[in-house]
């Protein structure tokens, strides 16, 4: 009986340290397996995403280059989907300020500051409109033609942006949440919380969690 359970006390310690070496292994090249899952798992998805509207779009693949920052995250709808095998800190969704286009996989990124003049446009559009009693003047129509013609020149329909994955405890399985955006007016825009698998060491669309719900 003694034997027994000195075997099953080292069997025990030898797969805890297998999977710690694991844990460490990927734990030190965090950053390659975070790229891994948006080239291999998310980009390719996307781009079937597009195809419909692949006329109207610039680029395939647009992500705007700042993850999408933890305030802007639906934390209840992020934590239902997190089950006790993912290692969810604040801290995993802020280790990347910026993403680097050539870690991606022909990917054309999105600028910050070009963000910041669409949505400050947008924004004076519409305390023009709520300032004036007709919709049509002359002002407020030029405005809003240069806003979406802006647009149009510098996105096409649409860009996305993303978080940083969040990693189970073995990196095998990620969770990302997605956020599409387009002009406001063609109603594009979508929310996306999908998993992905590492299988055969590629990382695999594996479900849309809103799917589920």
């Amino acid at each position: 009986m003694k034997k027994v359970i000195t075997i099953g006390v080292f069997l025990v310690f030898f797969i805890s340290c297998k999977q710690n070496k694991k844990q460490v292994l990927y734990a030190n090249d965090y950053e390659k397996e975070v790229y891994a899952v948006i080239n291999e798992g998310y980009l390719p998805f996307l781009l079937v995403l597009l195809e419909e509207a692949k006329e109207y779009n610039k680029a395939d693949k647009q992500l705007f280059e700042v993850p999408i920052p933890i305030e802007q995250i639906h934390m209840a709808k992020f934590k239902k989907y997190i089950s006790k095998e993912y290692t969810f800190t604040k801290e995993n969704l802020e280790k990347i300020a910026l993403w680097e286009d050539h870690k991606l996989d022909q990917v054309l990124l999105i600028k910050n500051e070009l963000r910041e003049k669409l949505y400050k446009l947008r924004e004076d559009n519409d305390a023009m409109f709520m300032k004036n009693s007709f919709e049509n003047t002359k002002e407020y129509i030029e405005a809003v033609k240069y806003y979406f013609d802006l647009w149009e020149q510098e996105i096409g329909l649409s860009y996305t942006s993303i978080t940083v994955p969040v990693f189970n405890v073995n990196f095998d399985k990620a969770i990302m949440h997605t956020v599409r955006h387009d002009s406001g007016h063609c109603g594009f825009g979508s929310d996306g919380w999908y998993e992905f698998e590492k299988t055969n060491g590629k990382w695999k669309m594996a479900r849309d969690l809103l799917e589920l719900d």
